[in-house]
């Protein structure tokens, strides 16, 4: 990105100066060599951009909620600039506002991972450049992106924010977070003492790829032979234990089987997330 202009003999307005505590950094950064599917996914902001985002944002946040709208957002955006007597360019205007837009509203820089379709789950292993995020494409297995995290309590703030609706926290008394996510994802996330590198986190998008038995014989997951079996060890009230690894369609699969019950059954689910997606009416 480049530097924030300061064309001079702009006027300011006496108005409140920023907070005077030292500039801390936003918590993540941008690889340098960055390619591939997500080398254009964020800025790379400046020291004086960096500056700017974290000061509004500050600013932001010492709103009254009544005022901490987009309208808001953008004012205070605006009326920094004219503090600082900045002049920004049309580029650097728009990817400003979307960076502070996806912050004060959504999962900062998890955003575009977040919303990206293609994407079934995303790792963070550690707070620094040597951990960048990985996330697993679904044609393309697991890959590197250039995002990374420079301060663990940043990682742990986003967390968090993700997992708000749920009740649940990191924290060091709760170390641990299990939690469902808007949608359709799923958080896991752990902490020192339980995570010896510091924080840790995988948020996993689960997708129902086959609502009837029959998809599972025409996408090759089972046999038609294995497929009528299980239908007859369900349909038996047989115990049955669907097992593999991560991926590999346990959900899927035990979505289209419990499709084969009678309509009239009761079907009580016990699940810590809920992922299981049934058309039976009497479901508890």
């Amino acid at each position: 990105g480049a530097d924030i202009l300061d064309p001079g003999g702009v006027s300011s307005r006496a108005v409140l100066s920023p907070p005077r505590e030292s500039f801390s950094q936003l918590g993540w950064d941008i690889l340098s060599e960055r390619e591939g599917l997500f080398s254009n996914a964020w800025p790379v902001l400046s020291l004086p951009e960096k500056e700017l985002v974290h000061v509004v944002l500050h600013a932001f946040y010492e709103q009254p909620p009544v005022r901490q709208t987009r309208e808001d957002l953008q004012r205070l955006f605006y009326e920094h600039c004219r503090i600082r007597r900045w002049q920004l360019d049309e580029e650097q205007q728009t990817y400003l506002e979307k960076t502070l837009r996806e912050h004060a509203f959504d999962a900062g820089p998890l955003t575009e991972l977040l919303a990206h379709s293609s994407l079934e789950e995303i790792a963070i292993t550690g707070a620094s450049v040597a951990h960048p995020v990985r996330v697993y494409h679904a044609h393309r297995g697991w890959m590197s992106t250039p995002l990374y995290f420079t301060d663990e309590k940043v990682v742990i703030h986003w967390l968090n924010r993700l997992a708000l609706k749920s009740g649940k926290r990191l924290s060091g008394q709760t170390p641990t977070l299990n939690a469902q996510l808007n949608g359709n994802q799923r958080v896991h996330a752990s902490m020192a003492p339980v995570c010896v590198s510091g924080v840790e986190a995988s948020i996993r998008k689960y997708v129902i790829h086959a609502t009837h038995p029959q998809q599972l014989v025409q996408t090759n997951v089972i046999s038609s032979e294995a497929l009528a079996y299980a239908v007859t060890a369900l349909q038996t009230d047989c115990n049955m234990l669907i097992v593999g690894n991560t991926g590999s369609g346990k959900t899927t699969t035990l979505n289209a089987l419990l499709g084969c019950l009678p309509t009239h059954e009761r079907l009580i689910l016990v699940e810590e997330t809920p992922e299981l997606h049934l058309s039976n009416e009497h479901v508890v």
